[in-house]
């Protein structure tokens, strides 16, 4: 750029020239603006300087080479990744396992779905069911391998029909809501049973969890079949009752479960006296799948309860007082 254009586009603006005395294109531009504006250069001329600086623009900037053009792009291995964060994941996977498993608990706990009937189709299907997961236990295959030591048997076979009606085991509580499969293995040599059975849910006292009475009450059996034998079940004079049972609950019983009770009779109890036949016996309730003990009772079977009579017959006779006594209070 000539002086006199330079000291023209000073004289007409001032500010733009000293900001542009550095680039000496842009001082060319202004300055033929400038004299455009004043009439010193016609538009043709215009045009042509307005050309011209563009050309000289361009080729002042010049065309960026390959290296330059690579060199000014990032690297990818210097770009920062963004992180990815697994607690949202997490958080929304552990809330649908809790979520599941509480669902799971109150369906199945809580709000159980209602039992079938007794007899029914629904009934009969959930019983073979229940027979067939017994057949497949470890336990059961192994005593059928020894058929000639341990006997198998239902438990009620022995009864007659008019006493399984008036039985609470072997009557009410019949079916797959309740006791519907018992299987006793009995070993006659040893004096020792191995029983099987199933604790439906209609057993349960609290949710899911069988009441204490009924395991009482199945192991209350057991030792009186272990003290009697495989005829345990039919009236007889010679047949053996429990008169004292204790029973100690470890763990709670989970309901809808196969269960195993091993009874056998106490040989290290004092021998019975003279005349008196007094068998000692004891019992176990397992999980058969975890193993573990529930509960466990010890008795005392003798011949239709004769060994505590005089017991028995104080005790109705303080009920029979106490009877009439609170009868006569309240009218």
């Amino acid at each position: 750029m000539s002086m006199t254009s330079f000291r023209t586009m000073s004289s007409f603006c001032p500010k733009v020239a000293s900001r542009h005395a550095r680039f000496p294109l842009w001082a060319s531009f202004y300055s033929t603006v400038a004299l455009t504006a004043r009439g010193s250069i016609k538009p043709a001329r215009l045009f042509h300087n307005t050309t011209k600086w563009a050309n000289d623009t361009v080729a002042q900037a010049g065309t960026p080479t390959r290296e330059q053009t690579q060199s000014s792009q990032p690297e990818l291995s210097n770009v920062p990744k963004r992180r990815r964060y697994l607690r949202p994941w997490i958080y929304a996977f552990s809330f649908f396992v809790v979520g599941l498993a509480g669902g799971q608990f109150v369906r199945a706990v809580i709000f159980p779905p209602p039992l079938p009937e007794p007899e029914s189709p629904e009934d009969e299907f959930l019983l073979a069911r229940i027979r067939k997961d017994l057949d497949s236990l470890p336990i059961v295959q192994e005593l059928r391998k020894n058929r000639e030591e341990w006997l198998e048997y239902e438990a009620y076979m022995a009864m007659s029909p008019e006493a399984m009606e008036t039985s609470m085991t072997a009557g009410i509580l019949q079916g797959s809501r309740a006791l519907g499969v018992q299987r006793v293995f009995f070993n006659k040599k040893e004096k020792r049973l191995i029983s099987v059975l199933f604790f439906g849910g209609a057993l349960s006292g609290w949710p899911g969890v069988t009441h204490g009475g009924i395991i009482s009450t199945v192991l209350q059996e057991n030792l009186e079949r272990v003290a009697n034998g495989p005829d345990f079940g039919q009236s007889s004079s010679d047949s053996l009752k429990l008169d004292n049972l204790n029973v100690n609950y470890k763990k709670p019983t989970a309901a809808n479960n196969l269960y195993i009770i091993r009874a056998e009779v106490d040989e290290s109890k004092d021998e019975p006296p003279v005349g008196m036949k007094r068998v000692y016996v004891k019992a176990a309730l397992e999980n058969a799948l975890a193993g573990y003990v529930c509960a466990d009772a010890t008795g005392l079977c003798t011949p239709n309860g004769s060994a505590f009579g005089s017991v028995h017959t104080e005790s109705t006779s303080l009920w029979s007082s106490a009877k009439s006594t609170i009868g006569s209070i309240f009218g």
